[in-house]
């Protein structure tokens, strides 16, 4: 049996506070919260981490953040979850975010960064076998997909709509990367630096950019449809529809999607078996609370045989 991998991942660490409620409030209106206020570890590269690590692999985490007691409460929570977390630690406060969660798991985020996207040298150390990058300081992002190209590691990325924004500026990275993940807003936002529009609603439409980013970058273009199909160019073209589960929570989702596809495509190399398992992760994800969920591996695979049982 093959080795697992150890998986580098750089981006965001951050605390969420979630508040769940019946409906989001109406200017100058008020709603009463269902649950109580609940602050939890977040951020992509930390939401990412801690997946892997649930599938049971090791994992290295690079992040900033603040000399505070957010900062401890992220550190201290990634560390019981078995992630190595060398944190970059900065004066100033540690990012948090405020997450409203309605009764039909749809997610509003208010983000304060704080030292989140500082930058910082990528060290020896902080590299595995893969590395995985997410939104965070472009400079940082730069920095890190050049040495992890120099290592010869295989790179992934999902560097998230503010960041796709940037449009030309974040190509060399896109360049370097074996693996690219987007929405499909997000490869709607990729497509207007070659002057083109998306319907995002058209999955045949979105087949076709995603094969011109193939093209444009020499990566595997996984596209991920929420509610509607998932899209996978790469050695061959794939769509498949989401499993059909109760949702509670969507934070968290995309990240548990991209750690299921990566898990098992660095260790199989098999795209259609990687989407499958990414959709079902991120099906295990949208019915639990939190961005950080995802229970033991042996419970995840009990789970998966009632998905797979329908």
């Amino acid at each position: 049996m093959r080795k697992k991998p150890i998986f580098s991942v750089v981006g965001h660490a951050i605390m969420d506070t979630r508040a769940y409620l019946e409906k989001f409030p109406k200017e100058d209106g008020m709603e009463i919260l269902e649950r109580p206020i609940v602050n939890s570890p977040g951020g992509s590269a930390a939401n990412l981490s801690y997946n892997l690590a649930k599938l049971g692999f090791r994992v290295k985490l690079s992040a900033a953040i603040g000399r505070d007691s957010v900062g401890e409460f992220i550190l201290n929570s990634l560390k019981k979850a078995r992630v190595t977390f060398y944190a970059r630690k900065f004066d100033g406060y540690s990012g948090r975010a405020i997450v409203l969660v309605d009764k039909k798991g749809n997610v509003k985020i208010l983000e304060s960064l704080g030292v989140a996207d500082n930058y910082f040298s990528p060290k020896e150390r902080d590299f595995g076998e893969h590395l995985h990058i997410t939104g965070t300081s472009l400079k940082v992002m730069l920095s890190y997909s050049k040495k992890a190209k120099a290592l010869g590691l295989s790179i992934s990325c999902d560097l998230g709509r503010a960041k796709i924004k940037l449009g030309k500026r974040i190509f060399p990275i896109l360049k370097r990367a074996n693996i690219l993940f987007l929405n499909r807003k997000e490869l709607a936002e990729l497509m207007k630096s070659f002057g083109e529009e998306l319907d995002i609603e058209k999955t045949k439409e979105v087949l076709e950019a995603a094969k011109k980013i193939r093209k444009e970058f020499n990566t595997i273009v996984v596209v991920k449809g929420g509610a509607k199909e998932a899209v996978v160019v790469g050695e061959r073209e794939i769509v498949k529809k989401p499993l059909k589960v109760k949702v509670v929570d969507t934070i968290g989702a995309g990240d548990a999607f991209d750690s299921g596809f990566l898990g098992e495509y660095v260790m199989h190399k098999d795209e259609r078996k990687a989407l499958s398992f990414a959709l079902k992760l991120a099906s295990i994800k949208v019915q639990l609370l939190g961005a950080q969920a995802l229970p033991s591996k042996r419970t995840i695979r009990k789970l998966i045989k009632k998905l797979e049982m329908g």
